[in-house]
């Protein structure tokens, strides 16, 4: 099942660390050598084409999430950070997280999945659960906006 997780953040700030924390719900299943992750960032240039730049795996660390809890925690590293605060001195930068979860016995037919995911930015948190979901066909697409 993809999902697609969208955050824009507002020209001249800048920040200190970026966590997505995604805990998905029992009918899913994460893991990072199935999830075809992808992360991708508009703003990030000097000009005004906005073009998405794919970040690469220095930019950020992505840690499945054990126990009790289903998921991922991604995370910008320095670099990730020092490339995003650069593009925030000039542009709003919106990130786009693209990746798939496996439906597992543990979802219920008919009902659509509702996902929480976080983001914590360094200054204060933001948190969307995902009543604003969208459905087609089983899928549910997180949405985070914030501006």
């Amino acid at each position: 099942m993809p999902f697609e997780v969208k955050t824009k953040l507002p020209k001249g700030s800048s920040h200190d660390e970026a966590i997505w924390t995604d805990t998905m719900t029992k009918g899913l299943t994460f893991s990072t050598k199935d999830s075809e992750f992808s992360v991708t960032a508009t703003g990030l240039g000097n000009d005004d084409t906005n073009q998405a730049i794919t970040l690469d795996n220095n930019d950020y660390e992505i840690t499945e999430l054990t126990g009790q809890d289903n998921g991922f925690k991604l995370e910008l590293t320095k670099t990730g950070l020092d490339k995003v605060n650069k593009g925030l001195e000039t542009n709003d930068v919106e990130f786009t997280l693209s990746y798939k979860a496996t439906i597992n016995e543990g979802a219920i037919v008919d009902t659509p999945d509702r996902n929480m995911i976080t983001f914590d930015y360094g200054k204060e948190d933001y948190f969307e659960s995902t009543p604003k979901s969208v459905s087609y066909t089983h899928l549910t697409l997180p949405t985070i906006l914030l501006v």
